[in-house]
């Protein structure tokens, strides 16, 4: 068990991040998260794909883990933003069956993807400030 000393009266922080957990990125992530947020001041929540929890319904859990996650950032720590960050070579939407003939056919896509989480997203709470990375 970790045992949080001086963090107890911690209650809120400035923004909830949704990345891929891809192990590859996992160091980047969290030096960009800390550099560009500051230390300790958001909530990083972490599935395959990143914000394609938020784009797309498949597999259905993915909704579901992503709207529970959100619902206790903003309503618990009172999250004002969320930032939907996404990868090239993404694993998850590999098993989903989506291939790219090349780099800019795989990028477009990537970014139709964050337009369409951050729809779901500000249609679910509208009161966040959505960003796309």
């Amino acid at each position: 068990m970790v045992v949080l000393e001086g963090f107890r009266s911690m209650r809120e922080c400035d923004v909830t991040v949704i990345a891929c957990m891809d192990f590859r990125f996992q160091g980047a992530l969290h030096e960009y998260c800390d550099a560009e947020f500051g230390y300790l001041s958001y909530d990083l929540l972490t599935a395959p794909g990143g914000a394609k929890v938020c784009a797309s319904a498949d597999p259905a859990w993915c909704r579901a883990y992503a709207h529970a996650s959100l619902e206790l950032a903003v309503d618990k720590h009172r999250a004002e933003r969320v930032v939907l960050l996404m990868h090239e070579d993404c694993g998850a939407y590999k098993a989903a069956g989506h291939t790219f003939h090349n780099f800019a056919a795989e990028m477009e896509f990537l970014r139709n993807e964050l337009l369409k989480g951050g729809e779901w997203v500000g249609e679910f709470f509208p009161t966040v400030k959505v960003e796309l990375g």
